[in-house]
């Protein structure tokens, strides 16, 4: 890797689960300055990916969903007055936030990773708003938490994918029940880090809809043994929609993606 490269990658990895701490970002400074760039890296990777990390939810009734703001589709935010239509809908927004977390995978730039649990955050969000319920950013994380998605571990486990693709695709083999062997067998590298954030997306998006139709009444140990159970599901589905996540990422920008995140139009 280039010294940019290598930049980049530890900023990644420092808004792995959130906008950089100034801790992190004295590091950033002098591993810049180690690393003999120069002070535009500031505007070329370390704001860019406080902003993705920062991005706050809102709580407006206007506020598009992400999904939405991609697909050109027209998909309500609010609570439907059917629970069948409610459900189809979104079945939809699943597979759609599911696509472009996916597809976030499959662009060149380190810091796309760092949007991908923005993206999960606003999928949840989205969700939980269907069913009538208000949420912060620090509630839905913690639900995210509990069934045990970690975003600094997707974001570290995606980097080493990329990297040691090899390597990572051998070991994981070798560990029972690790995500990281399991959906593409010996495929590793940017295909793996795709297929294993749909899968992950997805299942994320399926076990939120459960939860907030049960009016949040599931306990953690069943959230935790849902998601395993989705998460096995959607395995098999990547091999579908692999095609228009290809076509997603020709559509993404790391620079667009605070204004996405934000629901604004593009």
């Amino acid at each position: 890797a280039t010294k940019e490269q290598t930049f980049e990658m530890a900023v990644t990895v420092c808004n792995a689960d959130g906008v950089s701490s100034p801790e992190e970002q004295l590091f950033l400074d002098y591993l810049r300055g180690k690393l003999r760039l120069d002070e535009s890296m500031r505007t070329t990777h370390m704001e860019p990916a406080n902003q993705i990390a920062g991005v706050e939810l809102t709580n407006t009734a206007g506020d598009a969903p992400l999904a939405a703001t991609l697909s050109g589709d027209n998909l309500p935010a609010v609570a439907l007055e059917s629970s069948a239509a409610r459900d189809e809908m979104l079945n939809q927004t699943v597979v759609r936030y599911s696509v472009i977390a996916a597809a976030l995978e499959l662009l060149p730039q380190s810091l796309a990773t760092v949007g991908i649990l923005p993206v999960q955050t606003k999928l949840v969000y989205d969700i939980s708003r269907a069913h009538g319920f208000s949420l912060d950013k620090r509630q839905i994380l913690d639900f995210i938490g509990v069934i045990g998605v970690g975003g600094a571990g997707q974001v570290i486990e995606g980097l080493a994918r990329k990297l040691f693709g090899g390597l990572i695709g051998t070991l994981g083999k070798s560990v029972g029940g690790s995500m990281v062997g399991g959906i593409l067998g010996g495929a590793t590298g940017v295909a793996t880090s795709a297929a294993l954030t749909f899968a992950t997306t997805y299942a994320m998006g399926q076990v939120s809809k459960t939860y907030y139709a049960q009016n949040r009444s599931i306990s953690a140990a069943d959230l935790k043994r849902l998601f395993a159970q989705e998460t096995e599901k959607a395995k098999s589905l990547y091999a579908t929609y692999a095609p228009r996540i290809q076509q997603q990422s020709q559509t993404l920008s790391v620079t667009d993606l605070p204004r996405l995140l934000r629901g604004s139009t593009m």
